[in-house]
């Protein structure tokens, strides 16, 4: 066995391959920390805006992408019919097909930002029972319903009125 100071000694001789060893190791730790770090955000960020009671059908093998799910509409009133447990409201039960698509939005102020966009029908408030219209009305053809956070970052005042258009 080798005494200590021997393997001292060694790393004092070479000091670019010391550097070089000492800075790699210290990279890979750091990528390490990152990556653990922005597994527990995430999982963080799903937990608090999910609900444990809600359930998104994603299509056949886009378990990767929601964004290139493809369910048939008719799978809308299968799960309404066929699945037990589900919540219902005024005899209808909760649950919403949505459209999910992102694409360039341009605001009337000009500002060019990428935006999901999320087509919603009225069940989509039974789904959602923590999602409230504040002011206006549920929209219609042609029209959005933009949340506070997202009227804010894209500068687009409170109340817009009907005349204006993105």
């Amino acid at each position: 066995m080798l005494p200590f100071t021997y393997a001292v000694r060694n790393l004092l001789r070479d000091p670019a391959r010391l550097l070089q060893t000492v800075g790699g190791s210290a990279l890979v730790v750091l990528l390490l920390i990152a990556a653990v770090a922005f597994n527990n955000g995430m999982d963080g960020v799903l937990t608090a805006s999910g609900s444990p009671r809600n359930v998104i059908i994603v299509g056949k093998g886009s378990e990767e992408s929601i964004e290139r799910s493809e369910v048939p509409l008719a799978s809308e009133s299968a799960v309404a019919t066929s699945v037990r447990g589900l919540s219902e409201q005024l005899g209808q039960v909760a649950v919403a097909g949505e459209i999910v698509y992102q694409a360039p939005l341009t605001t009337s102020s000009g500002k060019k930002t990428q935006a999901f966009f999320r087509g919603v029908l009225p069940p989509s408030l039974l789904v959602r029972p923590e999602l409230q219209v504040l002011s206006g009305h549920f929209p219609g053809p042609g029209e959005i319903m933009v949340g506070r956070l997202s009227a804010k970052a894209l500068g687009v005042p409170p109340a817009i009125s009907q005349r204006d258009r993105f």
